[in-house]
């Protein structure tokens, strides 16, 4: 077997490889993919090599950087890494922090006064590098979070390389960084960077000296019979497949940040009865939106792609991982789903109608965040559970998730209120 050919030798690595990539229920994509892809020769060299595979090795590999400071080609790199990791060669780690780490290593090496790349270097080792770490442990971080980290370095240099026709950090004043956010130069990024600055003792100004941020422009929505619209054909049309079906009312009717829907797991989805589960509790979902899920889960049985299995509900190309937040903004755009405004439609809507302890358990959204939705919507009691939480707060309780009080006292335990008959969207009556 073609398979067993390249990796014959290889020792435990190469028969980790074979197990994974022999896996496939289409040996002939697994072949295609074994002559066509620019990651199999990469794969290849680092399993027959006389060395047991590593993650710096990988690392190691130089690829042309693009003018911009991407690196197409690196692509190539993570794609056979994330088959050793899935194989069990590698030990798993946190791709978006080694993304992170490794662009930042290239940008600090083009900054040219030492002074300012050591500056850099302490800011990204003590601010930068471990907020991305959190996010990533927490399980929150997104490919946001890195260009979000990117930057923040990039606008950190910017003002270093301002600052220095004022005679460096340490001669900054109050008029300087008024100056400096007056201009088309100043932005919120470099704000977080002077605040550091600051509490480093880089700058002898006190924190009270860095303007406060601008105030966000209103809440993009969508409006409601654009949305009513686009529930309605997501639930009744023909032309969306399952995938797109479950996402965009994710979206449309629960107010579903991306970044959550496409780290959902299969174990998380039901089909009998349907139901799905964002929080604490099971959400029941009526036809035809649980027949879209039991779509969903049937044509993504374990064992359809090239490298085996895959626990997600939306699996990505690499092995093991989820599909990206970007793809699925990309496929949900081809279909007219917008889904920041259909988000902030959404919770707009359920906040003004449903109590914020049952959004938070059914939806997964932080209390407090539920609480600031229903005081935006003007919905029910809403300063009456800001005072809850705060007394929550005030008495040690901080996991307000694991309390469950007394608010759905009418709802028996373990039956939790489903949103979508609240709303009236169950069955053909949906909108």
């Amino acid at each position: 077997m073609r398979v067993s050919e390249l990796f014959e030798d290889a020792g435990e690595p190469g028969r980790a490889v074979v197990g994974l990539l022999t896996s496939s229920s289409n040996p002939k994509a697994t072949l295609q993919w074994l002559a066509r892809s620019s990651a199999a020769p990469i794969l290849v060299e680092h399993v027959r090599s006389e060395r047991v595979p590593s993650h710096a090795d990988l690392d190691a590999i130089a690829v042309p950087v693009n003018s911009d400071g991407r690196a197409p080609h690196r692509q190539a790199v993570e794609f056979a890494r994330a088959i050793l990791v899935a194989a069990g060669v590698l030990p798993s780690r946190h791709d978006l922090v080694s993304r992170y780490e490794m662009w930042a290593h290239r940008a600090l090496k083009g900054i040219d006064r030492a002074g300012d790349r050591w500056t850099l270097q302490r800011y990204h080792l003590q601010q930068l590098l471990p907020a991305v770490q959190r996010r990533c442990e927490t399980g929150k971080a997104t490919s946001s979070t890195v260009r979000r980290a990117q930057e923040r370095l990039r606008s950190a240099a910017k003002f270093l390389a301002w600052a220095e026709d004022c005679g460096g950090l340490e001669a900054l004043d109050r008029a300087a960084v008024d100056e400096w956010f007056s201009g088309l130069a100043g932005c919120r990024e470099a704000r977080m960077f002077l605040l550091w600055a600051i509490g480093q003792h880089l700058v002898g100004l006190p924190a009270s000296a860095v303007p406060s941020p601008r105030a966000d422009s209103p809440a993009e929505t969508e409006d409601h019979s654009v949305r009513a619209a686009l529930a309605r054909r997501l639930l009744h049309g023909d032309d969306a497949p399952p995938d797109i079906r479950v996402a965009g009312l994710l979206v449309v009717l629960f107010g579903q940040h991306l970044s959550r829907i496409v780290r959902l797991e299969r174990a998380a989805a039901r089909t009998d009865p349907p139901a799905i589960k964002l929080g604490r509790d099971w959400l029941d979902l009526p036809d035809p939106m649980g027949q879209h899920l039991k779509d969903l889960v049937n044509a993504r049985s374990p064992g359809t792609t090239v490298f085996g299995g895959d626990h997600w509900l939306f699996p990505g190309q690499r092995p093991g991982s989820h599909l990206s937040e970007a793809s699925l903004a990309r496929r949900l755009g081809e279909y007219g789903i917008s889904a920041r405004a259909m988000r902030n439609a959404a919770l707009f809507h359920l906040a003004s109608i449903v109590q914020p302890h049952t959004l938070s358990r059914l939806l997964g959204l932080h209390p407090n965040t539920a609480v600031a939705w229903v005081n935006l919507a003007g919905g029910i009691y809403a300063r009456y559970w800001q005072r809850l939480i705060d007394d929550d707060l005030a008495a040690g309780d901080d996991d307000y998730l694991e309390s469950d009080g007394d608010l759905d006292e009418d709802r028996p335990e373990g039956d939790p209120l489903d949103i979508l008959d609240e709303l009236g969207l169950s069955g053909d009556s949906a909108f």
